[in-house]
C-alpha cells in the first residue's frame, strides 16, 4: 500500500513517486514536495509568510469575514421587506 505523505514545509500532499526525502544527522526525516519548498526551508523562511503556499489560517479568516458581510446584507434585505409589507397594509387600510 502506498503511503500518503505531506510536505513538511507547505503542508501539501505529496503524490507517490514524487518529492524528496531529506534525513538530518539526528535521524529526523523531512519530506518536501519540490525543490522550491526545500530551498525555502533551508533559507529559514517561514512558510506562513509566503503567498504561494496558501496558508490555511489566512483562508479561514477571509472566509469568516465574507460570511459576516453576507449575513449583514441579508439582515438589511429582510428589514426592507418588512418595512414594505407594513407600508402596503397601511395604504390598504386607508382606502
Amino acid at each position: 500500500m502506498v503511503q500518503k505523505r505531506t510536505c513538511d514545509y507547505t503542508g501539501e500532499e505529496i503524490e507517490p513517486g514524487t518529492g524528496k526525502m531529506y534525513v538530518k544527522t539526528d535521524g529526523t526525516v523531512l519530506w518536501f514536495k519540490g525543490a522550491k519548498a526545500e530551498k525555502n526551508y533551508f533559507l529559514g523562511r517561514e512558510s506562513r509568510d509566503l503567498e504561494w503556499i496558501g496558508y490555511e489560517e489566512d483562508e479561514e479568516t477571509d472566509a469568516d469575514e465574507e460570511d459576516e458581510s453576507d449575513s449583514v446584507a441579508d439582515d438589511t434585505a429582510e428589514i426592507s421587506e418588512d418595512e414594505e409589507s407594513d407600508e402596503e397594509t397601511e395604504t390598504e387600510a386607508e382606502v
